[in-house]
């Protein structure tokens, strides 16, 4: 790489080392971030031959362009995978994690909720990244107090899928709703009346 790129370059990986190491729970530490920098690097070798085999560049080093490229991409691969990971999460929640959620009181321990993944059949592992994943959603289903210890988060619409198992009240019966749903045309000539 040229001096710049290489300066770049260990910079934006120097980012990723320090956002890791600030992690307190090894446990939350993704091994597929510190994988990252080889990727990059190659993306950019990548990019300088494509440049290279279009004239507008040589094979001598890595310029930063090219860096500054990998980076991008490596970027939005991983911004696809985090949100892959929260639709994946969201659909996934099941009947099971429904029934699980809904033994779990609002503010509960992780072993709390491994006791009541044993109910419902989910092992140890799984509870763990369950509640790793449904805190880390765009709009999570619980929130991480303190290490080992949650609460669930209540949610606006209470007939959306997990919302019953959020519900304060775990033994009551639950009752229907109805709305009625008027359309812009319906309620235009209603006012005209």
């Amino acid at each position: 790489m040229s001096d710049d790129a290489e300066e770049y370059f260990y910079e934006w990986y120097n980012g990723i080392i320090d956002a890791v190491n600030a992690i307190e729970d090894d446990a939350d530490v993704e091994s597929r971030k510190m994988k990252l920098n080889g990727h990059v690097a190659r993306l950019a070798l990548l990019f300088q031959i494509m440049k290279w085999a279009t004239d507008s560049g040589d094979m001598q080093y890595v310029e930063r362009d090219s860096v500054e490229s990998a980076i991008r991409m490596v970027d939005y691969y991983e911004e696809t995978y985090r949100r892959i990971q929260e639709a994946i999460v969201i659909n996934s929640i099941g009947e099971t994690k429904e029934a699980w959620l809904s033994l779990l009181e609002n503010r509960f321990t992780s072993g709390d909720a491994v006791i009541a993944g044993r109910k419902v059949d989910m092992s140890r592992r799984t509870v763990y990244y369950a509640l790793d994943q449904l805190c880390r959603l765009k709009h999570p289903l619980i929130e991480k107090l303190q290490h080992g210890v949650y609460r669930k988060l209540m949610t606006e619409n209470t007939d959306a899928p997990c919302t019953i198992a959020l519900s304060s009240c775990q033994d009551t019966v639950q009752s229907s709703q109805s709305a009625k749903v008027q359309s812009a045309t319906t309620l235009k000539s209603e006012d005209n009346e």
